[in-house]
């Protein structure tokens, strides 16, 4: 997918209406622009895809984790957490 944002950023129209940015600053903005993008789809694919495994309990109680070994959330030093169960 990140090559597929790239792409579609380097197909973006040169001639593309800026707004709210102040005529002074779109020099600096057009040599950031890219850049700043591809490190945003890095944090997205990084951060948002590679934080961790999504746990879940299927329709037959069968959990992909074990409960027993689930370590704390090391931001609310909680020992108790949530999954996705089936409706």
């Amino acid at each position: 997918m990140w090559i597929i944002n790239t792409i579609f950023l380097t197909l973006s129209p040169l001639d593309e209406e800026l707004t709210f940015i102040h005529p002074d600053d779109v020099e600096l903005y057009n040599s950031w622009d890219s850049r700043a993008f591809e490190l945003q789809v890095a944090n997205h694919e990084l951060l948002g895809h590679g934080s961790g495994k999504l746990f879940q309990e299927g329709a037959d109680g069968k959990k992909n984790f074990d409960p027993a070994k689930v370590r704390p959330n090391i931001l609310t030093i909680s020992k108790y957490f949530t999954f996705l169960c089936p409706f």
